[in-house]
């Protein structure tokens, strides 16, 4: 019997992150960013972010999520009628999140899009792969993210 692929199950298991509050969201999201792209922040590299608003779109979970810099830290910002705009289903996103993917084969195969000021989508999508930021997770953590990006089909 063929095992179940982890994408069909993956928007029921964001579907709850719909009702946390916008102040939870606004707290915790990006504290956890922070983290993740420390290294990116303390280079500068995010500064591409300032006075402008990235909106990241999981279509199957319905998540939408604006970011932006604000006196060096990333903060979550409304993401209508943000400047730049990549959507794409939840297994696309845990496909690029866990390295099972890069950007380029997402896009090509239809499973990313990105709408608006395309020159800052790409800077970004530079940046996410060169920092490698899932590496900068505990490393078992890093592990299952890996494992579970894997079962995605791409």
């Amino acid at each position: 019997m063929k095992a179940p692929q982890i994408e069909y199950a993956l928007p029921l298991f964001l579907t709850p992150l719909r009702w946390v509050p916008g102040p939870v969201n606004a707290a915790i999201v990006p504290v956890i960013l922070q983290q993740v792209l420390a290294e990116a922040l303390a280079d500068g590299e995010l500064d591409i972010l300032v006075d402008k608003v990235l909106a990241l779109e999981v279509t199957d979970a319905r998540l939408h999520y604006g970011f932006t810099l604000e006196n060096g830290r990333l903060a979550i910002a409304d993401p209508k009628g943000a400047d730049v705009s990549i959507r794409g289903d939840s297994g696309a996103f845990l496909a690029l999140a866990g390295g099972a993917a890069d950007p380029d084969m997402l896009f090509f195969r239809r499973r990313l899009s990105v709408e608006g000021d395309v020159a800052l989508g790409l800077s970004i999508k530079n940046l996410l792969e060169s920092y490698e930021p899932r590496h900068r997770l505990p490393r078992p953590l890093c592990r299952a993210l890996e494992a579970a990006a894997a079962q995605v089909k791409v």
